[in-house]
């Protein structure tokens, strides 16, 4: 395992004292009302990883609720019963607010809509405050991959240097929401490269390392987009091209 981030470590002198018996009675009370309130308060923000733009409005990190709100991501047909061959009782527009129970079947969620109650398919409905999925970047070093937004959170996984993720516009403490290998999780956005679009003014060998004799991974030709991160050494840049990532010489980009 390694360090996401120098860490000090403070050293304290244990106290011990009495707790009247009246006050002890309490502790229970007072403890279930600091938690509550822990609960009210706990929010996360999200920031655009685009320079200079302006923040959304924090959203609440706690949600209990059953049916809870959603968006349609699509125009999405609400049925009698949980499948296709259930009759159509509405047809809900693209990025409409709907209720939406928990649980599922054969891929369907119940749904309110108006004064409508049916079932509608499950992936065309997002939660309000699902992240929005912004591009890619690239770690800069073995990074490790975070089931939460903290250094106490259990490491899932250690990412390899020039390794490639999805990121999300959700950041946290300095840590950002990604996908790694089709998983999700959480890395310290220091770490991250988040990626340029380039176009090729030449022709372009790709390389698995930044160096001419490594092994050769693809071309990209002369006048074609690429997605670019960081450079490297003998002034190669990592690059993703369609399903091929590697290096290519940098100087060629634009």
């Amino acid at each position: 395992m390694i360090s996401d981030q120098k860490i000090l470590d403070w050293s304290a002198r244990k106290r011990s004292f009495a707790i009247p018996g009246r006050l002890r009675r309490l502790l229970p009370t007072l403890a279930f009302l600091f938690a509550a309130v822990v609960t009210l308060s706990g929010t996360v923000a999200r920031t655009s990883a685009a320079p200079g733009g302006a923040n959304p409005a924090p959203v609440s990190a706690n949600r209990s609720c059953d049916p809870c709100p959603a968006v349609t991501t699509d125009r999405l047909n609400l049925r009698k019963g949980p499948g296709t061959s259930y009759k159509v009782i509405a047809v809900i527009p693209a990025e409409t607010e709907v209720l939406v129970y928990a649980g599922q079947t054969n891929g369907f969620r119940q749904v309110e809509y108006g004064n409508l109650k049916g079932w509608a398919r499950g992936d065309c409905l997002q939660s309000p405050d699902a992240p929005n999925w912004i591009g890619l970047a690239a770690t800069d070093s073995r990074v490790n991959f975070r089931a939460g937004p903290g250094q106490d959170r259990p490491v899932l996984a250690v990412m390899p240097a020039y390794g490639i993720l999805k990121v999300s516009d959700l950041v946290v403490d300095g840590y950002r929401y990604v996908a790694s290998n089709g998983n999700l999780g959480w890395a310290y956005d220091d770490y991250l490269y988040h990626c340029a679009g380039v176009v090729a003014t030449r022709a372009l060998a790709i390389r698995a390392e930044p160096r001419a004799g490594s092994t050769y991974r693809g071309t990209i030709p002369a006048g074609e987009s690429a997605t670019a991160f960081m450079d490297g050494d003998n002034g190669y840049t990592l690059i993703v091209y369609g399903s091929k990532t590697g290096w290519v010489l940098g100087r060629y980009l634009s």
